[in-house]
């Protein structure tokens, strides 16, 4: 799961800070801690997602939100295609193997939602449909009828078609002033593939 913030991170590092201010020493350092920030940012949001993808309303605005002011003005579209396309990527990944990606961020096997008679955390193995153990799926009947994965996976397919739609009506460099817009579009580089825990 981390291989999502590094590629969120590779992608928009460049554009951290001002750029107007390049030579200065001060200049160059705050610019290193804004993209240890960045990064940090990233993972953080990446292994909240992973650890409880059922509880975590909307990561890109939560991303959004954390590390738009590392970036100037001119690049917040950048960032926020970026981030939605990235995130979009990590959601439906997670919504495809849940357990996976917990191991993937924690090391440990995931454990149910719920709590004991006894006020004490679960410690069943839940199914990935729903994150609770055999033993409280009464506990998930009771909350929205839809699957909370299912839900997961189509908004994530939702953003990236809706991201697909808005490149293609991008123009191209020849076609005149707005071609600055074109590379506002995310170049995602890293493949569904990479995402497959080994």
């Amino acid at each position: 799961m981390y291989q999502i913030s590094r590629a969120i991170y590779r992608e928009l590092a460049p554009y951290v800070g001002d750029h107007h201010e390049s030579g200065d020493i001060d200049a160059e350092q705050r610019r290193v801690t804004l993209k240890r920030s960045l990064l940090r940012s990233c993972e953080a949001v990446v292994e909240r997602l992973a650890r409880d993808p059922y509880c975590f309303a909307d990561p890109v605005r939560t991303l959004f939100s954390d590390i738009r002011p590392y970036f100037p003005m001119s690049e917040q579209r950048r960032v926020h295609r970026v981030v939605s396309a990235y995130m979009a990527i990590a959601e439906r990944h997670i919504a495809e193997h849940p357990l996976e990606s917990y191991v993937a961020v924690t090391g440990e096997p995931p454990r149910c939602r719920a709590t004991t008679r006894k006020g004490e955390a679960c410690r069943r193995l839940p199914l990935p449909h729903n994150g609770y153990c055999p033993s409280h799926q009464h506990l998930a009947e009771s909350e929205d009828g839809e699957l909370p994965l299912a839900r997961l996976r189509e908004k994530a397919e939702a953003i990236l078609a809706g991201l697909a739609g808005e490149a293609a009506r991008m123009p191209t460099p020849e076609q005149g002033s707005l071609a600055r817009d074109a590379d506002a579009a995310p170049q995602i580089v890293l493949r569904e593939a990479e995402l497959v825990p080994a």
